[in-house]
């Protein structure tokens, strides 16, 4: 249903709208702009980057009839035990139960996205991988797993670190 107190930044969800979806329409696409389909809110703690990115998906929902797939990487924050790959993989295995993926022989993160890949790409629709609360110093083949598992897949991530800025195309999320 949406945050009751979120208000206004129309401006960011076209942005990001605009920076996602970009490989549909390649010739409205800005000089030096990226190629679309992926997309990371950053900004300072509590500057609402997790709110925005739940306000696009509501609201842009319908330009993404494969569906919106949320994973949540916050509670790595607080357990340095359980890292945040371990967060994201157990996630991960749950969209494949969800989609009815064969998950139970391996749960090796690289094969569940491929097989959930397999399933998305028979499906054919675009949808939505939200990434929240991506943490910093992730390594580039850790980074390159959040994409989303297909080709239909536009991903959005949030994060506050700034290593990722030639990783995806960045909106800036200010107070």
């Amino acid at each position: 249903t949406g945050t009751a107190w979120f208000t206004d930044r129309l401006a960011g969800r076209c942005r990001i709208h605009s920076v996602l979806v970009r490989h549909r329409a390649p010739l409205v696409a800005q000089p030096g702009s990226g190629s679309g389909r992926l997309a990371q809110l950053r900004g300072m703690p509590r500057f609402g980057k997790s709110v925005l990115a739940q306000e696009f998906a509501l609201r842009f929902a319908s330009a993404f009839p494969g569906g919106v797939f949320w994973f949540d990487l916050h509670p790595a924050h607080d357990s340095p035990a359980t890292t945040a790959m371990d967060i994201y993989a157990e996630q991960v295995a749950v969209v494949c139960h969800a989609l009815d993926v064969d998950h139970a022989r391996d749960t090796s993160l690289v094969r569940l996205l491929s097989r959930l890949a397999i399933r998305l790409g028979e499906r054919g629709a675009p949808c939505l991988w939200v990434v929240d609360g991506l943490p910093d110093g992730l390594r580039d083949e850790e980074l390159q797993l959040q994409r989303g598992p297909d080709l239909v897949a536009c991903a959005l991530l949030t994060t506050r670190s700034i290593r990722y800025g030639g990783f995806a195309e960045t909106v800036e999320v200010a107070a």
